[in-house]
């Protein structure tokens, strides 16, 4: 119960629902939300939900909480509603078979996104968004079409936002203004566009975190960062996507950490373009690509390590002078062969022809790049399964349980 005028709305509901006969309704700070509720005659309670998400928001107070039930037939929509969060709150699926709540755009409203977060502090979770023909499932922005204003601390935790050829979007995730915050857990497949997509248009250093989403078969790229600076990208899958499994443009000094990009369907598993600078690229896998594992194009200073490239085009292309750091920073204990060693590592190359004679798992030749690019001076001879680094940590994510979601929703 909350104090002040609140506590006073409270009991004045109270008073005029028992001698009206009626049920009283909750006044919690969470909030329940039904296919099969009403607007008119619920409360939103759990037990006597409302009908729509936006009603609830409008009902709602910055930092409750609301659930959204779904009706466990996954061949039908929920809710049919093109959602607009303009308050701090968590908007969370309240899940007992597995499955999650549906949400499809209106037909009449192409223009806007089916999720859209205009407000700090908030968090989406468990939702599911698709029919949004030009505009994004799930969109970070503070109003539809301006980016001047930038939004802070936004969560968006075990989403779908596509995920097959009947559930697409323009693009899936679209963060136009989001300077913190995680997206963490999702599914963004299938959509016209764009699977995940930071385009926080602003000289500041965001720190956002791409953790343990699957971005696939989306029409073109699975990642893209725009003028994105200081992000995490980590323990992603992003394959069989018409472009790019991830593409950096303008983007500096991010991390870029265990994720798999394989099996591009047009070009590189990872490109690096516009003055993509100085980012870090530890423990990455990007393999089965139409062309190359990697491209650079003029991007500098980048720091690449324990990564494994193949495209069918070779493993590597450098151009318009780009000049990046090819090894380990530092020298690293690993194993190979059974035996420890210690030494500063580079990355496997599929197209790599040297050998290793003394069994360290480094090859005894370097790989050269075309001038003015560095040579690796450490290639691998195997990718890294085959050496005891330690296990990619993504803060917990790595075992698909995400931030107490499995355990908070029953």
């Amino acid at each position: 119960m909350r104090s002040g005028n609140c506590a006073r709305r409270f009991m004045l509901t109270i008073l005029v629902s028992l001698l009206a006969g009626g049920a009283l309704p909750c006044w919690s700070g969470e909030h329940w939300v039904s296919p099969t509720g009403s607007n008119t005659t619920g409360l939103g309670t759990e037990g006597n939900p409302w009908g729509g998400i936006n009603y609830a928001i409008l009902q709602a107070t910055g930092g409750d909480t609301i659930w959204v039930m779904d009706d466990d037939n996954v061949s039908t929509a929920d809710y049919t509603e093109n959602v607009v969060v303009d308050k701090s709150l968590t908007i969370q699926a309240y899940d007992n078979d597995g499955s999650h709540p549906q949400i499809a755009a209106l037909v009449n409203a192409n223009g806007y996104p089916v999720i859209l977060v205009e407000a700090d502090n908030t968090t989406i979770r468990g939702l599911d968004a698709s029919g949004s023909t030009y505009s994004p499932g799930i969109e970070v922005s503070r109003i539809v079409g301006i980016s001047a204003n930038p939004v802070y601390n936004v969560v968006i935790e075990n989403c779908r936002a596509g995920w097959d050829a009947s559930h697409t979007n323009e693009t899936g995730i679209y963060m136009r203004r989001m300077l913190s915050g995680r997206v963490s857990g999702c599914t963004v497949s299938y959509n016209d566009e764009i699977g995940i997509f930071h385009d926080p248009n602003s000289t500041d250093s965001p720190s956002v975190q791409i953790l343990s989403n699957t971005t696939s078969h989306n029409s073109y790229n699975g990642i893209f960062f725009d003028g994105a600076h200081g992000n995490t990208v980590s323990g992603n899958t992003s394959e069989s996507n018409g472009w790019e499994n991830l593409y950096l443009t303008n983007s500096d000094n991010n991390f870029i950490e265990g994720n798999v990009l394989r099996f591009s369907g047009g070009r590189d598993g990872i490109r690096l373009a516009s003055g993509s600078d100085n980012n870090t690229l530890k423990d990455n896998i990007s393999s089965g690509n139409a062309t190359y594992g990697i491209e650079l194009d003029n991007s500098h200073g980048n720091t690449l390590y324990r990564n494994g490239f193949q495209g069918t085009s070779g493993a590597v292309d450098s151009r318009n002078g780009s000049v990046n750091t090819w090894a380990s920073p530092t020298a690293e204990n690993y194993a190979y062969g059974g035996i420890m060693h210690t030494g500063f590592l580079g990355n496997y190359y599929t197209d790599y022809g040297g050998l290793d004679a003394d069994g360290d798992g480094i090859g005894d030749t370097v790989h050269d790049f075309p001038a003015p690019e560095t040579q690796d001076d450490a290639p691998l001879v195997e990718q890294r399964e085959s050496y005891g680094f330690d296990a990619v940590a993504v803060d917990g994510f790595e075992d698909g349980t995400f931030d107490g979601w499995s355990s908070v929703v029953t």
